[in-house]
Parts: C-alpha cells; structure tokens; sequence
C-alpha cells in the first residue's frame, strides 16, 4: 500500500539545534539528518494527487483531527512510500530537499573503532589519530544596537550564535573577504530595534540589520575565529552605532555616541551570567 509518513524533529534539549534549521545551515555546521533525533507524528495512505506541497497546506490549514504533532515546518521530513520504495523529504525554507541519509545508519563500524581509541571526537574522519584536541571556541566580533562593537569568545556550533542574535539566525556575506554576518532572522518581523546600515559600492544604504549580530570567519563551510586583522578592522567599520531617520521619503544613517545605558546593562547581564554559573569560591588550581 502506497502511503506517506511525517517525522518531526524530537522534543528535548538534545535535539534543539535540528528544529526549525534550513538544511543548508545544517550542512554548513556539519550536522547529519539522522532518523534517531525524529519520531514518527502521523501516517496515512497514499493518493495519486498527493504532492508534498499539499502535503505541507493539509499539516498547516487543515489539519488531520487525529494528527497531535507540530504543525508541518522547516525541519519536518515525509518518507513518500510508494510501489515499494521509500523516498525522504526535508521541509526547507523553501520547498523540500529529498535526503537519503534519513535511511541510513550514521555511525559506521569504522567510526565505532575511532570512538574506542580517539583521544577525543573532534578527529572522527576514518582515520585513527590521536591529534591535541581543537579549540572548541571561537573569537567574534559582536555588535548591539547603539554600542561600540566588542569581541567575544564563544562556544563553535549554531546554539551559540542563535544565543548572541536572540533567536534564528540568517548568515550573510556582505562584503569581499571570507567574513559572515550573522544576525537574527527574524528581526525585523519581531521589530528588534534597527542597528546599523549595511552599504553599497556607491555608498548607497541597501539593508539595515535588526537586532544584535555577530561577525565570524567563515573557512570553505564552515563558521571559524577573525583574526586579529579582521578584528580590529570591522571593529573601526561598525564602531559608531546609527539612528535612521527618514529625509525626502529616503532613509539616512545618522552617526551617534554610544550608550553608556545600554554598554552598562550589557554588562551587568554578563555578571549575572557568570554569577549563575561561577561558584561562589573557587576551586584549588590543580596542575596536571
């Protein structure tokens, strides 16, 4: 019998980074499709004007009365069964992605050998090596509406960054070097307050981010660490925050000074961050 299955991403702490993440950001973080962070949220049979398109109207505007999951999103994935074969889906933020590795089994026998013997699984690469460890983090530039930007040591991975943007994040390249912008992909929808302008070669605004956003390194796919030259020149690229007014229904960028409010309320936030997560004395320093 022909028929279609919806696998939604499993709730959880563990599997926060899967949920509502287009696929090409779970490329670009190395992350896996894998069918053990999913359950099985609905199954039905299988029509010939069934389209995954239609799939995605009925799980959001007419809902099966016995379907109890999440209403269908970017993360779903249907398995279209049909004359015998199966077929996986990704819901991405536009249309869907079919992802065969939904069907396979992540961790070969090779990897299993490498778990057993690496110092550590930064190295799971089918080779048995026992390499120092990489860094796990990564230096940032962060830069807040109305303040001066400022560097920051972050954990690597896309929890961190969705932390420093408040929410999902949107990764941009706007300018020649291998830098990513990375902001909140919903800031202006959620009318996060306006931060600074981004310009064209003629010096013309074409976009202004919302919200707080990070600039990062990017090497190939992947995130990295500015170093110190990209630092401290995107440091004096965004070092005066903006106010936007509109003059002759055109927007211009006003150059300000920066909030002594908003630096001191940043601060005491990281306080309290460090407080919560500190001991109150600290432990014996132990030498290895």
């Amino acid at each position: 019998m022909d028929k279609y299955m919806l696998y939604q991403v499993k709730d959880g702490e563990q599997t926060r980074d899967y949920r509502y993440v287009p696929y090409s950001l779970l490329q670009k973080f190395g992350l896996n499709v894998d069918k053990s962070n999913y359950e099985l949220t609905y199954t039905c049979g299988l029509s010939d004007d069934t389209t995954l398109e239609s799939l995605f109207t009925k799980f959001n505007t007419d809902r099966p009365q016995d379907f109890k999951g999440r209403s269908m999103s970017v993360s779903d994935i249907v398995v279209l069964h049909k004359n015998g074969e199966d077929k996986a889906y990704y819901c991405d933020s536009a249309g869907f992605v079919e992802v065969s590795e939904f069907f396979k089994d992540n961790e070969n026998y090779l990897e299993t050998a490498e778990k057993s013997t690496e110092q550590n699984y930064n190295q799971i690469d089918e080779q048995i090596n026992n390499e120092p460890p990489e860094k796990d983090t990564i230096t940032v530039l962060v830069v807040e509406p109305m303040q001066e930007p400022y560097t920051k040591e972050i954990p690597k991975g896309l929890e961190a960054l969705q932390n420093e943007v408040s929410g999902l994040i949107d990764i941009t390249y706007p300018f020649a070097e291998p830098v990513a912008l990375i902001c909140n992909d919903e800031g202006k929808i959620n009318r996060m307050e306006l931060n600074r302008a981004l310009y064209d070669a003629e010096g013309e605004i074409y976009d202004i981010v919302a919200g707080p956003f990070v600039i990062a390194g990017i090497s190939g796919e992947n995130i990295t660490g500015l170093d110190d030259e990209q630092i401290k020149r995107f440091s004096k690229h965004f070092q005066q925050p903006e106010v936007f007014v509109k003059i002759n229904d055109k927007i211009a960028a006003i150059p300000t000074k920066p909030s002594i409010k908003a630096k001191l309320n940043r601060l005491q936030k990281e306080k309290d961050g460090r407080d919560k997560t500190q001991p109150q004395k600290p432990p014996p320093k132990q030498e290895l």
